[in-house]
Order: structure tokens, then C-alpha cells, then sequence
């Protein structure tokens, strides 16, 4: 028997769908959309993300793969890591569980830093500051 089309595209999808451990169930999910709103967007439910976009006040944008296998470190609810060969991403702010959360399942599509310094509380989430560093963002320009 041929396996079909889904099967093909995503044989690792629900391969576990009844234990917390794999699918990380026992986590606090946001409430509603506000989350995904002001600092950070998230994949349609069925949408399978290859990349993640950081965009800095500056203007900067940075477009990072999710097949580096990227680490996230959270400290706190207020400091998350993430570590990926010769990149370091440090981000500074409030309620960053969920996003760490929606990070580790490859649904973030985007996340900016806050244009002001006030940090509304009605939000889920702040994201403060955003910092990247490592050579695989240094930019050289030759002239």
C-alpha cells in the first residue's frame, strides 16, 4: 500500500501526539492573538516554517534558518538565547516563554523589537531589545 501525499511530505508529524514530552502540551499557550500581533507572528496552523525573520528597530532584518537547530535558552520569563553555529541571538524582555515556546515548535515567522520603551501590560509579550551576534552576521563590504 502507497503511503499518500501527507504522509510523504511529513513522516514525523504526529508520530508522538499523546505524550506531553513530544509535543510540549503541558505549556502555556497564549490566550488569543494579541500575542502574534505587536512583536511577533506566528505560521497558519497547518503552515510548516524554514526560517524566521528578526527585525531590528534599526531597520535590520534577519532572516535565520530553523535547520541550524538552533538552541533557545530562557532565563527568568525575561531573557531567552538563542544559539545556532556561529550566531548568538540575545533577547531581552517580558513573557518570552510563549515565545520560546512557539520557537521550539518552528512557528515563529517573525519577531521585532518594540519601537517604544514603554511596555504595555495588556500584551503577552514585550521583546524589549534584540541583539545578534557572531560571524554569520558580520558584514564585510568591499568598496
Amino acid at each position: 500500500m502507497e503511503p499518500s501525499s501527507k504522509e510523504k511530505t511529513e513522516p514525523l508529524r504526529g508520530v508522538f501526539p499523546d505524550n506531553p514530552v513530544f509535543t510540549n502540551s503541558t505549556k502555556k499557550k497564549p490566550k488569543d492573538a494579541s500575542f502574534s500581533s505587536k512583536f511577533c507572528g506566528l505560521a497558519n496552523k497547518d503552515e510548516i516554517l524554514k526560517r524566521f525573520k528578526v527585525i531590528l528597530n534599526n531597520g535590520q532584518l534577519f532572516s535565520i534558518s530553523y535547520s541550524t537547530l538552533p538552541t533557545f535558552i530562557l532565563i527568568d520569563n525575561t531573557r531567552l538565547y538563542i544559539q545556532a553555529y556561529e550566531l548568538q541571538i540575545s533577547i531581552e524582555g517580558r513573557g518570552l516563554s510563549n515565545l520560546e515556546h512557539y520557537l521550539t515548535l518552528e512557528q515563529v515567522r517573525w519577531m521585532s523589537e518594540s519601537r517604544s520603551t514603554i511596555d504595555d501590560p495588556k500584551n503577552e509579550l514585550h521583546i524589549r531589545k534584540i541583539k545578534l551576534s557572531g560571524k554569520a552576521v558580520t558584514i564585510t563590504e568591499n568598496h
